[in-house]
C-alpha cells in the first residue's frame, strides 16, 4: 500500500505525525509525503490551492481558488486560503449548502469550517456555528445507520473529533471500526473490497490515535512554513 500515497492521504499522516508523539507515524509520515510532491499531485488531479496541504509554503492565486470547480472543492479551496484572499460573497451559502449535503459533503463543511478558524480569518461566526452544527448533525444521522460505507464513516468520526465533539465519536463506533481492520493493519474503502486504502486507513489511524490520546494537545492541519 505504501506505493499508492496520494497527496490527501499523505497530508492527512504528516498532520497527524505533528499531533501525536508516535515515531512510526512520523517515519510513515515521510514515506509518504516522499511520494506526494507536487508532480504527483498534479496526476493525481489535485488542484493547485490544494498543494498547500502537502508544501506550506504553496500559494495559490485568487483566479486559482476560483477556479476550483464543483462546491466541496470551492468551499475548502476558498478556506484553505482564507488568511491570503477573501471569501467570495457566496461563500456563507454555499457552506451552508455543503453541511446540509449529508456524506462526504457535511464532512468537507467540518473540514473548511475548521480551517477557516485555524487560519485566523474573518468570519460570520453564527452562520460559522449554524453550518457546523448543521454538519455535525448529518453525521451522528449518518453513523447511527448502517449503510454508510468505511471510508465515509471514518471521515465522520474523524471530523467529529476534528469539530471538537470527541464524545458523539464515540466507543461502539470506534470498536465497529476496528472489527473490520484487514490482517494488513491497513483499512478498505468498504467492507466488499479486497485493499486496503491509504485514505481510509489515515482515517481510521487518526479516530484511534484520538480515542487513545483524548487529552492531546491541539494543532492545525494547515502547518506554516519555517520562518512564519
Amino acid at each position: 500500500m505504501e506505493d499508492a500515497w496520494a497527496a490527501d492521504a499523505a497530508a492527512l499522516i504528516a498532520y497527524l505525525a505533528r499531533v501525536f508523539d508516535e515515531p512510526r507515524l512520523r517515519a510513515l509520515a515521510q514515506s509518504a509525503l516522499a511520494r506526494a510532491d507536487a508532480a504527483v499531485a498534479a496526476r493525481q488531479g489535485l488542484t493547485r490551492p490544494f498543494y498547500r496541504l502537502i508544501d506550506p509554503g504553496a500559494r495559490a492565486s485568487a483566479d486559482e481558488v476560483r477556479g476550483v470547480v464543483g462546491l466541496t472543492g470551492s468551499v475548502t479551496a476558498q478556506a484553505l486560503h482564507c488568511d491570503r484572499l477573501p471569501l467570495a460573497p457566496d461563500f456563507w451559502p454555499a457552506l451552508q449548502r455543503l453541511a446540509s449535503g449529508g456524506g462526504y459533503a457535511s464532512t468537507h463543511a467540518v473540514l473548511a469550517s475548521v480551517w477557516l478558524q485555524e487560519n485566523g480569518c474573518e468570519v460570520d461566526a453564527r452562520r460559522l456555528a449554524v453550518s457546523r452544527d448543521e454538519a455535525v448533525r448529518k453525521l451522528v444521522e449518518l453513523l447511527d445507520g448502517a449503510t454508510a460505507p468505511t471510508d465515509l464513516r471514518a471521515e465522520a468520526l474523524a471530523m467529529l473529533n476534528y469539530a471538537g465533539q470527541p464524545a458523539l465519536a464515540g466507543a461502539r463506533h470506534v470498536a465497529a471500526l476496528l472489527d473490520v481492520q484487514r490482517d494488513d493493519g491497513g483499512w478498505a474503502l468498504a467492507v466488499d473490497r479486497d485493499a486496503s486504502h491509504p485514505h481510509t486507513t489515515a482515517l481510521a489511524l487518526w479516530v484511534l490515535l484520538e480515542a487513545r490520546h483524548p487529552q492531546r494537545t491541539r494543532a492545525p492541519m494547515i502547518s506554516r512554513p519555517v520562518g512564519n
